[in-house]
């Protein structure tokens, strides 16, 4: 996807948000959009298609699209078979959004770059079909590829560093095990085999010389440096076409994850701020240096929606430590001015249609 703007002009406005950055208290622009997309709705337009193969319901796509047409994901089934049921409607969609929670989502299709190209062929537009692979190592591998710092330990280093142990697929691997005996066959996927990890429902951090010897041999596992700052900083972004939210917290937690923040904010942006100067320097760093790092690591590895996650050391240096192509939302309404921002992300006239006051369905 290319940075184009979104069809909403940005602009900075006069009130100011306060955040802490560990030395006190500074104020930060508030990124924003302006009011929700009230501009008339073309009718003939066809609604996107949701191309999905989900575990549980409770996704942020749930909920900033809810009622979007849904075709179930086959299985290994072939790209052709896969177009033609995404055809196979009164009117053929102006987006397909490939939505499958794996680690590895190009082996759900085969192949899943030949129904990309069958989409695109048609005028149709298609989100992450590009992302073949998101398990740990293959996150890492990307950072090591377009130069950004990169969390891979290896074996040998400081007894006493601590490291952090997860399991090399996302979301400890619980899509993967879901799947019945006859689906992994169709797949071409040998039975689960247990991580290191499959007693504990967290990531361990430990210094290296308490890490098994095993560990290091497992495919199962991904042994990464453990990046920490003394304000427990981290970061979330969330990525919907143009659309771009950046999470901002802190946490005392070993592990952490956003819904554990405390001192949230939510700046509202857009992938082509990250090439405006004088918007990148309206934000403080590091949330300046971690913006611009998610949007090289969206374009270049394909992601159109999802979310990275970033940690920080204490010298402002940002870390991608994971990307998911389905992000967990939860039964949480959640946060109205992020989601309609995020919404805008759908193209010109949005997913969800405003009313007269700006108010989404």
């Amino acid at each position: 996807m290319l940075l184009d703007p979104l069809e909403e002009e940005f602009h900075l406005p006069t009130a100011l948000v306060e955040r802490a950055d560990g030395l006190g208290r500074v104020d930060v622009p508030l990124f924003t959009s302006k009011d929700p997309m009230t501009s008339p709705i073309d009718d003939d337009i066809p609604e996107p298609v949701l191309y999905r193969w989900s575990v549980h319901d409770a996704y942020l796509m749930s909920v900033l699209a809810p009622g979007m047409r849904v075709i179930d994901v086959k299985p290994a089934e072939s790209a052709r078979s896969a177009l033609e049921r995404i055809l196979d409607a009164a009117s053929p969609p102006r987006l397909v959004i490939v939505h499958i929670d794996a680690s590895m989502p190009a082996q759900f299709v085969r192949p899943l770059d030949e129904l990309n190209q069958c989409l695109l062929d048609r005028g149709i537009e298609v989100w992450n079909c590009s992302v073949g692979d998101i398990r740990k190592t293959a996150v890492q591998a990307h950072n090591e590829g377009l130069g950004l710092p990169s969390t891979r330990a290896s074996r040998d280093g400081p007894l006493e560093e601590l490291l952090i142990v997860k399991t090399n697929l996302n979301s400890r691997g619980c899509p993967e095990w879901s799947l019945s005996p006859e689906t992994r066959q169709a797949l071409g996927w040998p039975p689960p085999k247990e991580s290191p990890l499959h007693w504990t429902s967290e990531y361990l951090v430990m210094p290296r010389g308490r890490i098994p010897a095993n560990w290091w041999l497992d495919d199962q596992a991904a042994i990464e440096r453990y990046v920490d700052n003394r304000y427990g900083l981290f970061y979330r972004t969330y990525f919907c076409g143009e659309a771009v939210v950046l999470c901002e917290g802190t946490a005392n937690t070993t592990v952490r994850r956003m819904r554990d923040a405390d001192n949230r904010y939510d700046f509202l942006l857009s992938r082509d701020l990250a090439i405006d100067e004088a918007a990148v320097s309206s934000l403080e760093t590091p949330a300046a240096d971690v913006f611009c790092a998610a949007v090289v690591y969206a374009e270049t590895l394909g992601l159109d929606y999802g979310s990275i996650d970033f940690v920080v050391d204490d010298g402002g240096v940002p870390y991608v430590i994971d990307v998911n192509l389905t992000p967990y939302w939860g039964s949480s309404p959640g946060d109205g001015d992020m989601l309609r921002h995020l919404r805008q992300g759908f193209g010109p006239c949005g997913y969800q249609r405003a009313d007269a006051d700006g108010r989404f369905a």
